[in-house]
């Protein structure tokens, strides 16, 4: 009779990866939990919604002077891209802190307790931002669909459109934070990355699609703006979803912005190893 009683068998402990990973989506379910204690702000931002839309109205009332289209665009299309604008900054623009955070880590030297812990800092980052992100991308997408039926804007999106949007929006959120994070790590080598930051912001404006649509922009500048990542950030997606896409654009629109997240991503990687050597050899 065999008496050796059974154990329990062990729980193979989780890859590195996986652990990261756990992490991270616990980090973002925090994050979602969070917003309830900013409800107000939350709303205050969606409350900007109709601000925006009467003051786009007006301007563009001027700029439209009668004319039933302008670059090949209608009134109520222009309106909408403005709106939509609106929704898709506010996704995105929450990445725009990660350089500040980055750089402050590094320079007080509170990156070497995240260095202790077992998490991948960047992902845990990218966790962080993510939630408030999404929330507001969700009920920015209520809020647009509510204006548009009262108001006439498109509104009849197809399946298709809809989910290159949503894509695109995640991809473009993903694109930001990486070369956010780029600009941010560059505090390793160079102090203060204030003056990068900066000039980004000027580059990332004005061929993003955030002040003008990227249809308007004369020769040289929509040269410029088709060869550089930042058009994967608003003009593509909104263009897509307003239908000035056709599915083939689109299929290169998400190929592209694919491309550009992964090389990002690499990029930080190397950067971030290089850096992390650099900070524990001055006993950061």
């Amino acid at each position: 009779m065999n008496t050796t009683t059974s154990r329990p068998a062990r729980r193979r402990a989780a890859t590195p990866v996986v652990a990261a990973v756990r992490v991270a989506l616990r980090v973002y379910l925090l994050q979602l939990r969070r917003m309830r204690e900013y409800g107000a702000n939350f709303l205050a931002a969606l409350l900007n919604i109709p601000v925006l839309m009467v003051v786009t109205f007006f301007v563009w009332k001027i700029v439209f002077g009668g004319r039933r289209e302008v670059n090949g665009y209608s009134f109520a299309q222009v309106i909408a891209y403005y709106i939509l604008l609106r929704l898709v900054w506010l996704v995105v623009e929450n990445a725009g802190t990660v350089s500040g955070q980055i750089w402050r880590d590094i320079n007080s030297g509170d990156l070497g307790t995240y260095l202790a812990r077992p998490l991948d800092y960047q992902l845990y980052g990218f966790a962080r931002t993510a939630g408030p992100a999404s929330l507001f991308l969700a009920a920015g997408l209520v809020a647009y669909a509510g204006v548009a039926w009262v108001f006439g804007l498109p509104h009849a999106f197809t399946a298709d459109r809809l989910a290159f949007f949503l894509a695109s929006v995640a991809g473009g959120f993903a694109l930001w934070y990486l070369f956010q994070s780029l600009l941010g790590l560059a505090a390793f080598w160079i102090g203060r990355p204030d003056t990068l930051r900066d000039l980004a912001w000027e580059f990332y404006a004005l061929f993003s699609g955030l002040i003008v649509p990227n249809d308007f922009l004369p020769g040289l500048l929509r040269a410029a703006a088709d060869a550089l990542p930042f058009k994967y950030l608003y003009y593509l997606p909104v263009a897509g979803l307003l239908g000035r896409l056709t599915a083939a654009e689109m299929a290169r629109a998400a190929a592209g912005q694919a491309a550009w997240v992964v090389g990002l991503f690499l990029a930080t990687r190397i950067v971030w190893a290089r850096g992390v050597r650099r900070f524990e050899a001055q006993g950061g």
